[in-house]
């Protein structure tokens, strides 16, 4: 399995669906970043030479999109945020007001 960024990405699907195993990567952003890369987006996450899985990582941290780690530490602190501001969106059912 090849590793990009601390994530094994599956090695038997095609490389623009193994992308989107990593958190914050969904499949418009891996057309995005393996069109940027210039890499064919049908063949096998298996099959990518290890200047191809550095021009993904090159790619996406010229990009600064936000994967994994940070990206779930963003996610947390609004969610915590919300919560300090008493902001619950979506659950006001549960309050007993109407919807």
């Amino acid at each position: 399995m090849p590793r990009l960024l601390g994530v094994e990405i599956p090695a038997d699907k095609r490389v623009e669906a193994s992308l989107t195993y990593i958190y914050g990567i969904g499949f418009p952003t891996s057309r995005r970043i393996l069109e940027q890369a210039n890499i064919d987006p049908n063949i096998r996450a298996k099959d990518l030479t290890p200047q191809q899985i550095n021009d993904i990582i090159h790619v996406i941290t010229n990009n600064k999109i936000k994967i994994e780690g940070d990206l779930r530490r963003e996610v947390q602190s609004n969610l915590k945020r919300l919560q300090a501001i008493n902001c619950y969106r979506g659950i006001r059912h549960r309050k007993g007001l109407p919807v």
